[in-house]
């Protein structure tokens, strides 16, 4: 069985919200004494996500670009 995965493209502001949003729910969890392992695992793989350059291409002879 083949698992579908999702591709986000975010910029840096958008990593950095995700990021304390699920290291918030994380502390959340710890307090009420219930198992954080899932947003643990999720927060792992938001930090160690590689990032990719976008590239921007002219289209047309006027200045609007396209990715």
């Amino acid at each position: 069985m083949v698992e579908e995965k999702t591709v986000l493209v975010l910029d840096e502001y958008e990593i950095g919200a995700i990021i304390r949003i699920l290291n918030d729910r994380r502390t959340e969890m710890l307090k009420q004494q219930k198992d954080p392992e899932v947003v643990t695992e999720i927060l792992k793989k938001v930090l160690k996500a590689p990032t990719k350059k976008q590239r921007f291409y002219k289209k047309g002879k006027n200045t609007n670009y396209e990715r």
